[in-house]
Order: structure tokens, then C-alpha cells, then sequence
């Protein structure tokens, strides 16, 4: 077995020493070393956890014990800071008292204006339609009348504490968040409401201040063949260079001539309704553009089959010329 020798030299002119070791003996001297360092260690990490606890506990002692030096030394009683605490909870709860019925009565304002605008309220992100099994119902056996049914839950924005008596902070947290975001769907379905209006064509196509038709939607005697003929618009008299107004928001699907139209232009409003202006002398929009209600497209003219200056304008659904008076709203 291998042999290790461990001298001692002092540093004066004393005896030396040395030992001999075997490697055994040598690795348990270093595993023996290794251990007691990190006994050590971990003793030591203790001693600092402990002292830091100890030092959290002091603080919170001092703390507990800060309001009754702060009673003593002026003079409360623990009667009166009883008093103190349930004036101040009194407080508390009034302030929620106030701010729930200020959330009832933001919720019975989007309900109202919901109802009013037709516009229904969003399913909550977190409901859920549970099927299962259950009875089921049938309808009457005889003929009965026919009744229209309006769910006003269908305009009910969702809630949280409505109904509640006591609901907690939390809850009410809950609630205003809510009604943010609800309050935000609204405007948003207001924003789309509102341009699926401007896409309706309901104004005249000039701005004059008197109007006069020379001829109307329906069958008429054709001005040049003097057959009976359907004629699939208004035609507005009009001075020549008279601007042509769009009746509705949308893009210019169609701007060009032919030998009956003369110089026209056709507007897509989107949702199946188009928009036809014809025998203008000069066209301004061109395909592609996007178009806002009033907006200049063209001039009066009298170009094509016209026997005058006038706007021929049409109204198209889904394809199918319709009577423009029907959407005209003055």
C-alpha cells in the first residue's frame, strides 16, 4: 500500500516529527476536512436565516405595538378609537353605497341607449350553453294568433353586481371593468352603425334649393320611340354644370361612356346597393375612388339619349334598379 510522510518543521531549532500515512488514512483526513467545512457552511447559513427572522419579528413587534404607544401618548381610550374605526367604516360604506349606484345607473344608460339604437348587447366572453338531458315542451294544439315578441334581455349589457345588495370590492372592480369594456363595444358598434347609414343613399344627388322631376321611376312613354317603357330612374332637372353629388359613402365601381348613359358613373355602397349618375358632361371621380356622402362625382350635361340637361340617377338592390324615392329621405 502505498505510503505518505508528514513532516513538522518548527520554525526555532526544535525537534522535528513526522508521521507516515497510508492513502487510506490520507483520504479519510480529506473527506473528514471536506465535511466539517460544509457542516460549517451550512451551520453558519442557518445562524443568518435565524438572526434575519428574529430581526422581522422585532420589526413587526414594533409595529403592533406603535398604535397603542401612539393611543397612550394621546390619550385615547379604547372606546373612542372604536368609535374612530366605526366612523371611518361608516365612511367606506357609504362610498360604496355611492359607487354602486352610480354603476347602476352607467348600466341602465347603456341598456336605454342600446334599446334605442336596436343595437344588442355582446355575449360575456365566459358564458357558456350547457345541453343536457331535460323535458321538453310543444305548442298549443289549436291555432292561435301570432304575437311579436320583444326580448328587451336582449339589449341588457352583461353585469356583474346588478341585483346584488352587499357586493364586495372585488366585485365592484369586477363591474367597472365590465362596463369599460362594454362601454367601448358600444361606441365601436355606433362607429360600424354609423357608416352603414352613410352607405345608405338617402339624399338627393344636386344641392339645389328647388327640385323639379321630369320624369319619374316606373313605365313612361319613351321620349324618342314614344313606346310605353320602363324607365329605371329619376330624371332631376338641372342647369348645365350643375355639380352631381354622390348620395352615399362608397368606392366608384364603374366611370365611363356609352351611347345611352352618355358619360356615367356607377357607386358601390356596399351591402347591394349601387348608385347611378348619367348624361353628365364631365365625370370627375374615376374607378377606385372612395367617395364620401356629397361629395362631387361629375357636372349636369346632356350627354347620350337625353333630350336636356337633367341628372338620371338610379338606385340598384342586389342588382335590380328600384324607386330611388324610396331611400330619398327629404
Amino acid at each position: 500500500m502505498k505510503k505518505w510522510t508528514v513532516m513538522l518543521i518548527p520554525h526555532d531549532r526544535g525537534e522535528r516529527r513526522s508521521f507516515d500515512l497510508s492513502t487510506y488514512h490520507a483520504s479519510t483526513l480529506v473527506g473528514v476536512f471536506i465535511l466539517l467545512s460544509f457542516v460549517t457552511g451550512f451551520f453558519y447559513q442557518r445562524y443568518r436565516v435565524a438572526e434575519a427572522n428574529t430581526e422581522t419579528l422585532r420589526i413587526n413587534q414594533t409595529r403592533l405595538q406603535t398604535p397603542a404607544l401612539a393611543a397612550e401618548s394621546t390619550g385615547i381610550t379604547q372606546a373612542e378609537r372604536e368609535s374612530i374605526e366605526e366612523e371611518v367604516r361608516a365612511e367606506y360604506d357609504q362610498r360604496d353605497a355611492a359607487l354602486l349606484a352610480e354603476l347602476g345607473r352607467l348600466y341602465d344608460l347603456e341598456t336605454e341607449v342600446r334599446t334605442r339604437t336596436g343595437m344588442p348587447a355582446h355575449t360575456p366572453e365566459n358564458s357558456e350553453i350547457l345541453v343536457g338531458e331535460g323535458g321538453r315542451g310543444g305548442g298549443p294544439d289549436g291555432p292561435v294568433e301570432r304575437i311579436q315578441v320583444i326580448d328587451e334581455l336582449l339589449m341588457r349589457p352583461e353585469h356583474v353586481i346588478v341585483g346584488l345588495a352587499d357586493p364586495s370590492a372585488d366585485l365592484m372592480v369586477q363591474e367597472i371593468d365590465m362596463r369599460i369594456r362594454s362601454l367601448f363595444r358600444l361606441v365601436e358598434d355606433m362607429k360600424l352603425e354609423g357608416d352603414r347609414l352613410d352607405r345608405i343613399p338617402s339624399v338627393w344627388p344636386s344641392d339645389q334649393k328647388t327640385r323639379r322631376l321630369s320624369d319619374r321611376f316606373g313605365y313612361r312613354s319613351d321620349p324618342f320611340t314614344k313606346r310605353l317603357k320602363h324607365h329605371n330612374g329619376l330624371d332631376i332637372a338641372a342647369k348645365r354644370g350643375t355639380p352631381v353629388l354622390v348620395t352615399a359613402k362608397g368606392v366608384v365601381s364603374f366611370s365611363g361612356r356609352d351611347g345611352s348613359y352618355g358619360n356615367y358613373v356607377i357607386v358601390d355602397h356596399g351591402n347591394g346597393l349601387e348608385t347611378l349618375y348619367a348624361h353628365m358632361t364631365k365625370r370627375i371621380a374615376v374607378e377606385g375612388d372612395s367617395v364620401e356622402k356629397g361629395e362631387s362625382i361629375g357636372t349636369v350635361g346632356s350627354t347620350g339619349r337625353s333630350t336636356g340637361s337633367h341628372i338620371h340617377y338610379e338606385v340598384h338592390w342586389l342588382g335590380k334598379a328600384v324607386n330611388p324615392r324610396n331611400y330619398i329621405s327629404n
